[in-house]
């Protein structure tokens, strides 16, 4: 499974488009490593106003999660009652992408849960999120919560919940 969560920058027409065209590169790439789908997203933004984004595969018969991180769209993973903060490089696609560009993995091995979301949504939630056993929520149920609670009143906001078992 692949998993492209891209904040086009800006708001409007210009972060639609840039949008769109990540998610036709991911499209037209699927067979290829999650590097090279990044730095082909990276040229097709080239001429765009860029984006920030979180690029993940997930391998569901090893249970491995391969993802790159670039700017402020965030992620994090939930096993049981521990956190895990993706790691993120700075950096925004198509305009200037980090020296190393390193793939990060997680694993899936026990049932978890991964939010993906951009920066229109408070980092505070992961607070209230420790607290609880994330488990026994449904996706949308923790998808809405996030968003209705922790949503910033000046931005646009995504959320991406998935559960592995």
């Amino acid at each position: 499974i692949t998993i492209l969560l891209i904040d086009g920058i800006g708001h409007g027409h210009s972060a639609f488009i840039a949008s769109q065209k990540a998610i036709k590169t991911m499209k037209e790439n699927l067979n290829e490593s999650i590097q090279t789908i990044l730095q082909k997203i990276h040229r097709a933004l080239s001429i765009e106003v860029g984006g920030q984004l979180v690029l993940m595969r997930i391998d569901k018969e090893t249970k491995l999660a391969t993802y790159i991180s670039i700017g402020n769209v965030k992620g994090n993973s939930f096993k049981e009652k521990t956190y895990r903060a993706f790691n993120t490089k700075d950096g925004t696609v198509g305009v200037n992408l980090p020296f190393q560009l390193s793939e990060d993995r997680i694993n899936l091995n026990k049932p978890s849960v991964i939010v993906i979301h951009s920066d229109g949504v408070s980092r505070n939630w992961i607070w209230e999120a420790k607290k609880l056993d994330l488990h026994r929520y449904g996706t949308a149920d923790i998808a809405r919560d996030v968003l209705n609670e922790f949503r910033k009143d000046n931005d646009d906001a995504t959320i991406l919940v998935i559960q592995v078992f």
